[in-house]
């Protein structure tokens, strides 16, 4: 016989004897009142089956009652258990998260503005291979990267205040280095055009004669794309 079965044997033997004790007692107190054989017999049927009967219905009620408190206790421990492992400096790490990515993808979508707007300002002046090759310059320029890996390309037609009016554009467009960066990196880039220019007076003519020259002064490279 397995364990289980003594478990059940002892756990329901108890309640047996006592029910079939409330039924002896009845049928003790039936035959001190003069009742037959037949009688005393359903009497002591009945008692312990009563017995039996309000036992279980107290169990079934009391079972509930304990799997009722059981679930509420342990729905309010984990929510604790939630609550403490949920500590504000957790949450302070998930906003700093969340706000990195928000960054990041503002930082790609102005990326994206600005080889649009290049895109359209030099179609007509550079080839397609020096095009590509000044795609990857702006986002050097736009990630902040050292401007050792920049290359220098080639522009037809196009003034040296042409060029130095895109390199404003570009610098106030990501707003995220100094004016002597953006002349180095004129400078660099169009090393042939700028042949001879020194950086300081790069910088000087970053915002000369705004409405001349092919390419011209822009505040925001959104609404150039948009109207163009």
């Amino acid at each position: 016989m397995k364990v289980k079965h003594y478990e059940n044997i002892v756990k329901y033997l108890p309640v047996l004897i006592a029910c079939l004790l409330i039924g002896i007692l009845g049928r003790i107190y039936f035959i001190n009142k003069g009742a037959d054989e037949f009688t005393v017999n359903v009497v002591f049927v009945i008692f312990t089956g009563f017995g039996i009967s309000i036992y279980a219905i107290f169990g079934l009620f009391f079972n509930e009652l304990i799997e009722l408190g059981f679930k509420i206790f342990q729905k309010k421990k984990t929510s604790k258990i939630s609550e403490k492992q949920i500590s504000p400096n957790e949450n302070l790490e998930k906003i700093r998260a969340e706000q990195e990515i928000l960054k990041n993808i503002e930082k790609q979508n102005k990326i994206k503005i600005a080889i649009e707007y290049t895109q359209k300002q030099f179609a007509l002046y550079m080839s397609d291979e020096d095009l590509e090759e000044l795609y990857g310059n702006i986002i050097i320029y736009a990630q902040a990267e050292n401007f050792q890996d920049l290359k220098p390309v080639e522009t037809n037609n196009l003034a040296t205040q042409d060029l130095e009016h895109f390199g404003w554009n570009i610098y106030n467009h990501f707003n995220n280095r100094i004016q002597d960066e953006a002349a180095e990196f004129i400078k660099l880039v169009f090393s042939t055009d700028m042949k001879g220019v020194e950086i300081p007076s790069i910088k000087s003519h970053l915002k000369t004669a705004p409405e001349k020259g092919k390419i011209k002064l822009e505040h925001n490279l959104s609404k150039f794309c948009e109207n163009n």
